[in-house]
């Protein structure tokens, strides 16, 4: 008996310290899970403790699991793990009748394993443990009390700061199907020939007050007598789920959906994320746009400091606030784009930008990919009023010689290079002598909007 004693306590121990590995790597996940639990049992006042409970948990887990295993205040580990088996267990039971959340997330998400799944895990796992807990009084303690309980505190200290990396960093082990290194395209993928949903359709008809349930198999097609009345449609079997099939990326303020253009578009999308957005310093935000359009290769204001920069305005405060950063970067009101080799190659003004809705727009985000076209000579692109976003974008397109490319043909040609959001309202194509320049012979783009207001179908609100 005493070694069906140890077996038990080695099966019991390792699957509780597993259980508490796997939730400690991720503790934002099984704080997610108490939050359904707390939602489906109408308990929304103790979400604030999803994250604290988390973390307690496979901290006792581990710790009873450790216990068990290890002899070290062996009797506190089994009464942990039996403690926690007699409460999970008819919980468990309770959720495989109600289901009211699909996955308990007992593994996290290291193994899925349905509600009636996990009670039975846990039924199976309820013997070994009745079996080290009737032999509760023949433990003995490996050391005294005080050098165990100082063992047991330190491995509980480490292992709860172990679950404090993984809370502020990226996790160990990352079981998510977003984890670093994964092609988002390929994991939303279905394989060809993987197995459909299978689904049973029946459809309820009535004639004469008489009502009848219908297949596909001997629905009535030629009887034209039968009413319609409802149709009901159950799952058979649940076909290939690929491990990515949620991936959706909108724009915030119209709801545009991005996600095709973001995963099948050219170059590289960065997603600044941010925990509460509502939070977030503004400024920072801002420099962390600038960083990210610099680190791709898209434009921004260029901002430089050295020995030979000016320090700032004599006795003009107003003028250094507009003109340099907090930490001493002169903003030289020029749109640059750094070259492969570190250079920088100036490309516009700032005062030229678009801000349409809540995205900064500059002109050459359109004009250099539009005159990489064919038949495109050149653009100048400007920004107009509008009510629902307060400017939107506008571009004049002159066309090569014996070119005779479409509006409809340059905006499906700019979509698939540039963000749909940055793509114009209007294109116009026009001839060289709607383009003003001036005496540099840069275009005077505060003039674009006037020449704008006599094309046919040009609303400006």
């Amino acid at each position: 008996m005493k070694t069906v004693r140890q077996i038990s306590g080695i099966i019991v121990g390792l699957v509780f310290m597993f259980s508490g590995v796997v939730k400690a790597i991720d503790p934002l996940g099984s704080a997610y899970k108490f939050h359904d639990y707390f939602v489906a049992f109408n308990m929304e006042w103790l979400i604030f403790l999803s994250l604290p409970l988390a973390i307690l948990l496979c901290l006792a887990e581990f710790i009873a699991g450790f216990a068990v295993i290890s002899g070290i205040r062996q009797k506190e580990g089994i009464l942990g793990v039996t403690l926690l088996m007699l409460f999970f267990t008819p919980l468990t039971l309770y959720l495989a009748i109600t289901n009211p959340i699909s996955d308990c997330g007992c593994f996290g998400d290291a193994i899925h394993l349905t509600n009636w799944e996990t009670f039975w895990k846990n039924v199976v796992l309820l013997i070994p443990t009745i079996i080290i807990f009737t032999g509760i009084k023949q433990v003995t303690p490996l050391f005294n009390s005080i050098k165990e309980w100082a063992l047991a505190s330190c491995v509980g200290i480490l292992f709860a700061l172990f679950s404090a990396a993984n809370l502020k960093y990226l996790p160990l082990i990352d079981f998510l199907p977003y984890k670093v290194g994964v092609r988002i395209v390929d994991q939303m993928t279905i394989p060809e020939g993987a197995e459909s949903d299978q689904y049973m359709t029946t459809f309820i008809y009535e004639r004469n007050g008489e009502q009848r349930e219908f297949t596909l198999d001997n629905f009535p097609f030629d009887d034209t007598t039968w009413v319609f009345v409802d149709q009901i449609t159950v799952l058979l079997q649940k076909g290939y789920e690929p491990p990515i099939n949620n991936f959706i990326v909108t724009t915030f303020d119209d709801g545009i959906d991005m996600t095709n253009q973001i995963l099948h578009g050219e170059g590289y999308t960065l997603l600044m994320i941010a925990k509460k957005l509502e939070d977030v310093d503004s400024k920072k935000l801002l420099r962390g746009f600038e960083t990210g359009r610099a680190v791709i290769g898209i434009q921004g204001e260029f901002q430089c400091k050295g020995y030979n920069i000016m320090m700032g305005y004599y006795n003009n405060p107003e003028a250094n606030e507009q003109s340099f950063t907090e930490d001493g970067w002169l903003k030289s009101g020029d749109t640059a784009i750094e070259n492969e080799d570190g250079t920088f190659k100036i490309i516009g003004r700032m005062d030229d930008m678009i801000i349409r809705g809540s995205e900064n727009i500059y002109p050459a985000e359109i004009e250099i990919p539009l005159e990489k076209h064919p038949s495109v000579e050149t653009v100048a692109t400007f920004g107009f009023p509008s009510e629902e976003y307060g400017q939107e974008v506008a571009a004049f397109v002159v066309l090569k010689k014996g070119s005779n490319a479409t509006e409809k043909e340059l905006k499906d040609f700019l979509t698939k290079k540039i963000e749909f959001t940055k793509v114009p309202t209007y294109i116009f194509i026009v001839g060289d002598e709607d383009i003003p320049l001036n005496g540099a012979g840069k275009v005077e783009r505060n003039k674009l909007l006037d020449i704008a207001k006599t094309k046919p179908g040009f609303i400006c609100t």
